[in-house]
Parts: C-alpha cells; sequence; structure tokens
C-alpha cells in the first residue's frame, strides 16, 4: 500500500516543542516557499510530507537543500 502522508525525524534538538514546530513552519513558508507541518512529539521534532500529484520531485530536492541550511545541516552529508 502507497502512503500519501508521512512523518520524517528532524535531527535531534531541531524542534523541542510546540512554538520551535510553529516557528520553523513560518521559516519553511517564509524562506523556501514550502508548505509543511513540523510538529514536536515527546521533546523530537518531525516533519509531515503529503506526496501528491502536484508535488514535483524537484520540490522535495529544494526542501531537503533548504531545510538542511535552516536547521545548520551539511547537507553533503546526508545519506
Amino acid at each position: 500500500m502507497f502512503e500519501a502522508m508521512t512523518l520524517v525525524r528532524l535531527p535531534q534538538g531541531a524542534v523541542r516543542t510546540d512554538e520551535e514546530a510553529r516557528t520553523l513552519q513560518a521559516r519553511l513558508a517564509n524562506m523556501l516557499g514550502v508548505e509543511t507541518s513540523p510538529v514536536s512529539w515527546n521533546g523530537m521534532g518531525y516533519l509531515r510530507l503529503s506526496a501528491q500529484v502536484y508535488n514535483a520531485p524537484a520540490e522535495y530536492d529544494r526542501l531537503a537543500e533548504g531545510i538542511s541550511d535552516l536547521l545548520g545541516i551539511d547537507s553533503s552529508k546526508r545519506d
């Protein structure tokens, strides 16, 4: 079965509270033009991503690059 929505765990410490999640959501929208829903649960941060027909693979690449920059992660070291 294909799931159109998934959670992606953020690095430890990236989002620990609901307030930090809202801040990240605003930064993603303002700086990258990306609408996604960061959430905090038990002190860990997650991005709720939705794969829909109107999203192109390049948009997910842009998100991956941009969020790495926003969180201060060296994207060249990603798996």
